[in-house]
């Protein structure tokens, strides 16, 4: 559980992106955080892991957010290692039947199996070989692999083709049972596939 008590965001010119937010994000469930461009979506979500710091107010949590929260950002970034080296990155433990399972669901197991050295391809940030979509579905994996209860994805399912997404939509409507928080522009997709929560960040900030 994670629950957000008057937070108010201030960008670096102390300027007000949002304010006095309240939201409880609960054990289970999805959620779709929508806004407009520069609401402060993305700051959201980098407030609740601890990656943005100038706001007031408090957030309450269930557990350490490293056990409790995996977040899969927006940005498009491969560590210079082995392509199951990404998938795998600073897990502890990982299942390779479900691995496997997930490189499926996300329709990358037949083109891993063409690579040469499959999933032990050299790949960095700069990598060709890959596309935007693919690389996003990388870090969409690691992040199911981490079993953490909350899953945070920002914009990672934007470069998917429909067939792609719609699978990964489908895996997290009927195999996926940890919180979802997700910024999304696919709004339409998501809400007849999961019927999230829907969380208006203006409408919030405002009532």
């Amino acid at each position: 559980m994670i629950k957000l008590n008057n937070i108010t965001c201030l960008n670096s010119y102390n300027h007000v992106i949002f304010k006095n937010l309240n939201i409880n994000f609960r054990l289970g469930k999805k959620y779709l955080i929508i806004g407009d461009n520069g609401c402060g979506k993305t700051t959201l979500l980098n407030i609740i892991y601890g990656l943005y710091r100038n706001y007031k107010g408090n957030i309450l949590y269930s557990d350490s957010i490293t056990k409790l929260v995996a977040y899969v950002p927006q940005c498009n970034y491969l560590f210079n290692e082995t392509i199951k080296n990404n998938l795998i990155k600073s897990l502890d433990y990982y299942d390779s039947d479900y691995l496997h399972e997930l490189l499926k669901i996300m329709k990358l197991y037949h083109y891993m199996k063409k690579l040469p050295d499959g999933l032990n391809t050299k790949v960095n940030n700069s990598t060709k070989s890959l596309s935007s979509g693919q690389i996003q579905k990388i870090k969409l994996i690691r992040g199911f692999l981490s079993n953490k209860r909350i899953l945070m994805i920002d914009e990672a399912l934007s470069n998917l083709n429909n067939d792609s997404l719609i699978s990964i939509l489908n895996f997290l409507r009927d195999n996926y049972d940890k919180t979802l928080i997700i910024v999304s522009h696919q709004t339409n997709l998501i809400i007849n596939h999961l019927d999230p929560e829907i969380i208006d960040i203006k409408d919030i900030a405002n009532s």
